[in-house]
């Protein structure tokens, strides 16, 4: 009995559910006892293993055992008396951050993410009733979960109980690379013997591995809606839809949301932002009319970028909102090529009805 409480207490679910099965009895109450004990062990094991936003499983190695054992981590805004709050893990808040803008550089570079309210996320270890929460924490193995832990609780997004993950965080010019840690052997024998759900182990088997593939598999498309979350206070989102008017089909880039409050020291961010996005604003045939209440300054310095005057066989033209016939938005032309191909002229408008998302 008391090595079954040892071994459930650290964790080992499965081999206590094994001792429990296993126990030799001719004692009908035995019997009754081990089967209702084994019946709470697999229940507590499923409460463990269910994983909520902000929650991911966290393998370490007892030195002295030189043994594995999981605990899990848990990622609040609020209080809770189930988290041991580890002060020192926040500083990884800001990590997590710049590896979520640097993803959406990369794989989603029509959104910009302005301003962040993260100051009431609290990072720690889950605690349950049924299991020993004393243990000591050494090296850099627990910034994998971390991070994505994070990920997970500002997309709103649960992570997979089927993976389990661990590794080093480290920048290498200006990327993201994770990088090898130890006891990756006692760790993966504890996963395998103790939790069956868990399917992948991730873990560095070199140290060139980047993260943006990770990120991509465990998140999916939620991390390029995450300005919906209540954690982004400002954003900026160009999306690019289909229109027609009577000089043919044309191309709408819109700023999402149309308030957009711009600080003087975020001006290189968007200069870089719209370099990201040169293609959306280049004509293509038949003119690009720019929707949403930008400030004047970001019109600005979208029409002096050579790269787009320089590509407009058309026109470049301004969304005017106030201005309606029936169902038809107005544009007014702004710049336009210096080929004379556009029927238009800087200063005219036309009607146009927005069709849909390219």
């Amino acid at each position: 009995m008391n090595e079954i409480e040892k071994l459930f207490k650290e964790g080992k679910f499965i081999s206590a559910i094994n001792l429990c099965e296993n126990c030799k009895t001719s004692n009908l109450d035995d019997k009754i006892f081990f089967e209702n004990k084994k019946n709470t062990i697999k229940k507590f094991y499923k409460e463990f293993i269910d994983n909520k936003p902000g929650e991911t499983f966290l393998p370490l190695v007892d030195v002295q055992k030189n043994d594995g054992i999981i605990q899990k981590i848990k990622v609040t805004d609020s209080y809770s008396s189930d988290i041991k709050i580890i002060d020192d893990w926040n500083k990884h808040i800001n990590l997590s951050i710049e590896l979520i803008e640097s993803y959406l550089k990369e794989e989603f570079p029509e959104l910009l993410i302005l301003e962040w309210d993260l100051s009431e996320l609290k990072c720690g270890i889950k605690t349950f009733s049924f299991m020993d929460n004393n243990f000591h924490l050494e090296g850099d193995s627990y910034k994998l979960p971390l991070v994505l832990s994070i990920i997970s609780f500002i997309t709103g997004k649960e992570i997979s109980n089927e993976y389990c993950f661990t590794g080093d965080i480290e920048r290498v010019d200006n990327k993201f690379i994770l990088k090898k840690v130890e006891g990756i052997e006692q760790k993966f024998k504890t996963i395998k013997n103790e939790f069956p759900d868990v399917k992948y182990f991730i873990y560095p088997d070199d140290d060139n591995k980047e993260l943006n593939t990770i990120i991509a598999k465990i998140f999916d498309e939620s991390i390029k809606k995450i300005y919906k979350s209540k954690f982004v206070k400002r954003y900026i989102l160009l999306e690019k839809r289909l229109a027609s008017s009577e000089f043919g089909e044309h191309k709408v880039v819109s700023f999402q949301p149309t308030n957009i409050s711009i600080k003087i020291n975020e001006f290189t961010k968007i200069n870089l932002f719209i370099r990201n996005n040169l293609m959306l604003f280049k004509d293509e045939g038949n003119g690009v009319i720019i929707d949403g209440r930008a400030p004047i300054s970001v019109y600005t310095m979208i029409f002096s970028f050579p790269e787009i005057i320089n590509s407009l066989p058309n026109f470049l033209a301004v969304n005017y909102p106030s201005y309606k016939e029936a169902d038809k938005n107005t544009a007014i032309v702004i710049r336009t090529s210096n080929s004379g191909v556009s029927k238009l002229k800087p200063g005219e408008y036309f009607f146009f009805r927005i069709e849909g998302n390219f």
